[in-house]
């Protein structure tokens, strides 16, 4: 029985013009050409790792992005690559990776984006599966791709990113020891980054200016402080063919604050460069060299963009039908499912999110932090959303801990987020109000409350409350006016403090890799979290189909439940190589079975996500988890006779109730030493309760998980022992002798809710087993779980969703 959920969306379509992603940006850059496009922070010091040797962000405009693109896009012709080859990305978040996927879209390439940080097995997996043939990445990538190259026999080019500054030196610095290799890199480039003051003053002639104040250090240009360094650009073109001696490449406009790669980290150049057939700057100097790139008319698309008639890269090659990346999903077991996006379904997510959930601003530029992997269709679907909307895309130095210093940088006016960096912010914030004075913590919660009872009248707040919200607001660079987060639910106490202290709007959405991150997002005007919207236009399909076995259906009352199904534009045309799974989740007109169980909210007319099928669901984080393979994995201890794992999508860590084998669990006490061995003459149910126990288990628990190979954030961090067995008599299995896992994480739920609570007000980030074992001991206070399981109430629902 299925349901399809009523929501009202607009009609909406995308015009032929922009119907893939190098139109639309062809078409943006001649629009704005001189506006911020992408940015990267400079290098100021050696050490890469401190926030404090990175300074403001270096912007290419929309039009140097435009040309960089049209020389990789005639570059990549010149080396061979063609429309249909396989074209592998091994990178972090960098202006390169955008490029990248510019040139090869006009090209009709299809882009294999690989994570940066997965096992070497996937890396040969991905490379294999999908054939690549083409592979572009970083310094940092080459070391383990060395270890995967001989493995992947399909790969015969590798191009190695080289727009960075910090690269660039390290390769001028290393090339003259590598052998072997068979184009060096280029003596220099015609391209350099603007300053922010050049772009701000630009800013100001078009009438969008939102500056901000330099720092000291950028004011001082003292030398030898952490100063910004002088630019100086060498365009001293020398023809490819002349350049034989790699020790001639001397990349005099780098700074002169040398920046470079750890030669020990990034591994022997001799070993590793040798790999490397071109540099990324190297293939686009072959770009210029063709006769169609030297019939554009750059300097007329610089002064007057509109009558630019010749294209800038074929428009033509690729369509919205045409296969534009696979994107391989880790899923929780088995090898990597490549999935098949278009351009149009790409494109489709991209301006239907900016066209109903950007607001058109005028006399502004939206900034956008590029930090979540482009790996994950997530984030390059927002690069659309930047380019759709004419915005800036900064890229983050790669370290979490300099995640902050970024937003401070940048100031983004749109941020995107997981659950798991706002929670984040929120402790943070919650930190330092318990460090104020008891007056001046007073005055801050009586400003919140004031704020509080406005939006939920839904009225504008005082302004003069600003006064005391601008150092939270400043915690996002002070001029977020959106905030987008999926991936796991947020906390109404989260959302509504981050909309009340940081004064932007915070919206939730759901999405798929396979549905091109399209799905459903919340309304702009939203003070209700955890749900996560409706569908954005009307050419989107919802529907909810009943799970009898699991006891959703979409007949209950008040709202209708089921597994979520959607239709629409963006939705994948199947899984790459894989006839059988493609089948399963796919059908015949089009619906794709998600596997997650919605609630439609009749009185908000929004979707929530509730549940999954198949035991699987995401960690706060977004890592995916498979229950069952984890209770699979513990059932090979002979000291755990059954167990149920649980997870709070709110959570970052599971949480499992466990049945010991009570023989083999007094054995394990009675060889250890010292008090333990007075425990095991106790009944099963004192035994339950008791700090040896409790840790012996859970010791049991970490070894044999870490013995069949599961990554941490599947081994659960605490232990609850249940001395009852389950049984059919107690309806805790089914005739089958299967857990009854809805029926079990109802009547362990307040225990498994009460635990994650005082877990999480343990100071240290990772309790001691003697810590949660005594947490444990807290939260049953002695009591014995069977005697009191009648009295508990609550929705069923598969472990690792909460119902709030």
């Amino acid at each position: 029985m299925a349901f399809l959920v009523p929501f009202e969306a607009p009609d909406f379509i995308v015009d032929d013009s922009i119907a893939t992603i190098s139109r639309l940006f062809c078409q943006r850059a001649l629009q704005t050409p001189r506006r911020r496009c992408l940015g990267t922070r400079e290098f100021l010091a050696r050490d890469d790792e401190s926030p404090e040797a990175r300074g403001d962000y270096e912007w290419y405009s929309y039009l140097d992005v435009l040309r960089m693109a049209s020389e990789l896009f005639y570059g990549l012709q010149a080396i061979g690559l063609k429309q249909g080859d396989h074209v592998g990305i091994m990178s972090a978040n960098r202006v390169e990776w955008a490029l990248v996927d510019l040139a090869c879209g006009a090209l009709g390439a299809i882009t294999v984006p690989i994570y940066d940080t997965i096992a070497l097995a996937d890396i040969i997996f991905i490379a294999n599966d999908s054939q690549i043939t083409t592979l572009f990445l970083t310094l940092n990538t080459l070391q383990v791709w060395s270890a995967a190259a001989p493995s992947c026999p399909t790969v015969k080019t590798v191009v190695l990113f080289d727009d960075r500054y910090d690269d660039r030196w390290f390769i001028h610095k290393a090339w003259a020891h590598a052998t072997g290799i068979k184009h060096p890199p280029l003596t220099s480039v015609p391209f350099v980054y603007k300053s922010f003051e050049d772009c701000d003053d630009g800013d100001r002639k078009e009438g969008i200016a939102n500056e901000r104040d330099l720092t000291p250090a950028e004011r001082a240009h003292e030398a030898g402080t952490k100063m910004r360094y002088p630019r100086r650009l060498v365009c001293t073109s020398i023809p490819l063919e002349k350049v034989e001696d790699s020790s001639t490449c001397q990349y005099t406009y780098l700074p002169s604050l040398e920046v470079s790669h750890d030669l020990d980290k990034t591994g022997s150049p001799t070993n590793v460069l040798h790999l490397v057939s071109y540099t990324l700057h190297g293939v686009m100097a072959y770009g210029r060299k063709t006769p169609a790139y030297h019939n554009i008319d750059f300097r007329r698309a610089y002064l007057s963009p509109d009558t630019l008639t010749t294209p800038i890269y074929s428009l033509d090659i690729a369509g919205p039908d045409t296969l534009m990346t696979l994107v391989y999903t880790s899923g929780t077991t088995g090898n990597p499912k490549g999935v098949k996006l278009t351009q149009g379904n790409v494109l489709w997510t991209s301006a239907s999110m900016a066209e109903h959930r950007v607001e058109k601003r005028q006399n502004a530029q939206e900034f956008n932090l590029s930090y979540l992997p482009n790996a994950h269709i997530y984030q390059r679907v927002i690069q659309g959303v930047m380019w759709y909307c004419n915005g800036a895309t900064g890229f983050w130095c790669g370290s979490i801990k300099g995640l902050s210093s970024d937003i401070q940088t940048l100031r983004p006016t749109i941020f995107i987020a997981v659950p798991r960096i706002l929670n984040r912010v929120f402790e943070g914030i919650m930190n330092n109000i318990e460090k104020l004075s008891v007056f001046r913590r007073f005055l801050f919660f009586l400003m919140f409350s004031i704020r509080r009872k406005a939006m939920r009248r839904n009225t504008s707040w005082p302004k003069w409350t600003n006064l005391f919200f601008s150092a939270t607001k400043a915690l996002l660079g002070g001029r977020c006016c959106l905030c987008v987060t999926g991936s796991a639910p947020l906390s109404q106490k989260v959302g509504e403090f981050l909309y009340i202290a940081c004064d932007t709007r915070v919206i939730e959405g759901w999405g798929m890799t396979e549905t091109a991150a399209h799905g459903t997002v919340q309304p702009m005007d939203t003070k209700h979290w955890g749900y996560v919207g409706c569908a954005l236009d009307s050419s989107t399909k919802i529907r909810l189909n009943s799970v009898p076995d699991m006891d959703y259906l979409v007949t209950d009352k008040p709202n209708p439940r089921g597994e979520v199904w959607i239709k629409g534009p963006s939705v994948f045309s199947g899984y790459y190589n894989d006839d059988a799974k493609t089948k399963e989740t796919l059908t015949e007109d089009g619906w794709f079975m998600t596997g997650d169980i919605g609630e439609y909210d009749r009185s908000l007319g929004e979707l929530r996500l509730i549940d999954r099928k198949g035991c699987i669901f995401k960690l706060s984080q977004g890592e995916f988890i498979c229950t069952t393979t984890i209770e699979n994995t513990l059932f090979q201890s002979k000291l755990i006779d059954q167990c149920l794992v649980y997870g709070d999508r709110l959570q970052s860590y599971l949480l499992t109730v466990i049945v010991p084998n009570f023989a083999e669990l007094r054995a394990t006490l009675a060889a250890a030493s010292g008090a333990a061995n007075n425990l095991i003459h106790l009944s099963d149910r004192e035994l339950a309760v008791k700090e040896a126990a409790i840790i012996a288990v859970l010791r049991e628990v970490e070894q044999t998980c870490a013995a069949h190979q599961l990554r941490p954030y599947e081994i659960p961090r605490a232990v609850i022992l249940e001395h009852q067995p389950w049984t059919q008599d107690n309806e805790s299995l089914t005739p089958a002798l299967k857990i009854r896992r809805t029926k079990l994480i109802s009547r362990y739920r307040p225990y498994l809710g009460s635990l994650y609570h005082h877990i999480n007000k343990i100071s240290s980030h990772k309790p001691s087993m003697q810590q949660i074992a005594l947490t444990v001991i807290k939260v049953i206070d002695g009591a014995t779980l069977s005697e009191v399981s009648t009295q508990i109430t609550g929705a069923s629902g598969l472990s690792g969703m909460s119902h709030q």
